[in-house]
């Protein structure tokens, strides 16, 4: 299985500058589900390349499982239907930014020879790590960046976090300083997971920081009812971390204020001719507690609206993202708000100007230590870590 070469657009789910667009290609209706009949046109929900402002490099996570091979490359599963999911994700962030998504060769939780998790995971971080690095160089050396990933490409965000962005250097820090905000539902993160130089979200449109959250029934318990938990509550010895995308608030231990029905804008589906659709009045508010965003049924007459997006149990790892998909849009609108506005007030109202954002030279991956070193424990965010180990056994 030989590497990508990220030169190429068919390593590209979405990469506008080699011609590969990502996000919903037309608005559909936003859909009122308590009055069935009442539409009203979605406001255009991508933004022409060239008239962006930032950048988003977003990482899919597992797109299906496949036996007896412990990575694959995701381009070999790419059916209609899966690219379509994909790009709603990416849509969340594509009425402000380019969207760049790597193919990569993706862990399939196939079994392995004992010990071969962590090579599976290093070829996988590997790729996204060249696809961010050429994203970097050649397309993206001084906009304001969004990262996002999602489940398994959650976990490769964290370690983009800690390789690219962590640290005092001066390339980490630059590169922290074009931080937008940072995305990576749908994974167990607690305190000792995060980095030291990137924040948690404290709140609506605060830059520079990171979300992570789990969608769960009301009623789900962590480690029995959850694909999460039930992969990693062994390793984990602490509640995860969990921002309520409500409210964008964090949870204190485990625990949050509830967020009213009002304060969710809105779900991202699709009609039954495939068309894209914005639902409301599909949910009736969320809490933060016990490690889970526990979303609420507006009514047992309307418990059908949230069963749509629920896989096994009582779980909604599947559509972390499409469940808060408005929410998410507005705060990445207010935090490119704030990026933008804390640079004027710098006085670099021009931002490829700004003295902060200036580079000699694009952080790349093979500026940090190499395979063999990292087996002696050089990096430790570059190898398989437990977390890593325990999700390759399950998580889609």
């Amino acid at each position: 299985m030989s590497k990508p070469d990220y030169r190429k657009s068919a390593h590209w789910i979405a990469c506008p500058p080699l011609g590969v667009e990502g996000g919903i290609a037309k608005a559909g209706p936003r859909v009122s589900t308590a009055k069935v009949h009442e539409r009203q046109p979605l406001q255009p929900v991508i933004v022409k390349p060239d008239e962006a402002v930032a950048d988003c490099f977003f990482v899919h996570g597992t797109i299906r499982e496949s036996s007896g091979h412990p990575n694959i490359d995701s381009r070999l599963l790419m059916s209609p239907q899966t690219r379509t999911y994909q790009t709603n994700m990416i849509s969340a962030f594509s009425h402000v930014a380019r969207c760049f998504a790597p193919f990569y060769r993706m862990v399939t939780f196939a079994e392995d020879r004992p010990g071969g998790q962590e090579a599976r995971w290093s070829m996988a971080f590997e790729d996204v790590a060249a696809a961010f690095s050429h994203f970097l160089e050649h397309w993206a050396a001084q906009r304001p960046l969004l990262l996002v990933g999602h489940s398994q490409g959650g976990v490769h965000v964290m370690r983009l976090l800690k390789c690219f962005f962590d640290g005092d250097n001066i390339a980490a820090m630059r590169l922290r300083a074009r931080l937008v905000g940072c995305y990576a539902p749908g994974i167990w993160v607690t305190a000792a997971d995060l980095p030291s130089h990137v924040p948690v979200c404290a709140g609506p449109g605060h830059v520079g920081s990171l979300a992570v959250w789990m969608c769960a029934t009301e009623t789900a318990e962590l480690t029995s009812d959850t694909l999460v938990g039930r992969t990693v509550t062994a390793l984990k010895s602490a509640p995860p971390i969990v921002v309520n995308p409500l409210t964008w608030l964090p949870a204190r231990n485990g625990d949050g204020a509830a967020a009213a029905a009002t304060a969710h804008l809105g779900a991202l589906g699709v009609l039954p001719d495939g068309t894209p659709a914005l639902f409301v009045d599909c949910c009736g508010g969320a809490l933060a507690r016990g490690g889970l965003l526990r979303l609420r049924e507006i009514s047992k007459r309307h418990a059908f609206l949230l069963a749509f997006y629920r896989g096994e149990g009582k779980d909604y790892h599947a559509f972390d993202l499409h469940l808060v998909w408005a929410n998410v849009r507005e705060q990445v609108r207010q935090q490119l708000e704030n990026w933008l506005q804390a640079k004027f007030d710098a006085g670099s109202e021009d931002v490829s100007q700004d003295p902060a954002l200036q580079q000699t030279e694009t952080p790349r991956y093979h500026q940090t230590p190499n395979p063999t070193a990292l087996a002696a424990g050089s990096n430790r965010w570059l190898r398989c870590t437990p977390f890593e180990s325990a999700l390759m056994c399950s998580i889609s």
